[in-house]
């Protein structure tokens, strides 16, 4: 059975002046190659990311934000990588909540 398609859009915030926003934490695992789109994209994630996205909608609606490292960062620039990781805990204060998701 196919999986039905998560649809995101992506904003970008200067970190001084964002909205509140949800970090969120969760098991990686293996790359299982579950769509998504991000702003007529489409993305590959992992099966955790996706089952968390699909389930979180109803109750979060439209104008949740949310700070996901898979999506939020470029994954193939070990550059950008190397920029946010030292900030990751900066991010994470920020946030108005943090979600751990097991999956």
């Amino acid at each position: 059975e196919k999986a039905p398609v998560v649809r995101l859009e992506v904003h970008q915030f200067n970190a001084d002046n964002c909205p509140a926003f949800v970090a969120l934490s969760y098991t990686w695992g293996v790359n299982d190659g579950y769509p998504l789109v991000i702003d007529s994209t489409v993305c590959i994630v992992r099966l955790t990311l996706y089952k968390f996205l699909y389930y979180a909608r109803p109750e979060t609606g439209p104008s949740c934000w949310y700070w996901i490292d898979e999506l939020c960062t470029n994954q193939s620039s070990l550059d950008e990588k190397n920029y946010i990781v030292p900030r990751m805990k900066s991010i994470y204060e920020k946030a108005s909540k943090i979600v751990i998701w097991l999956g």
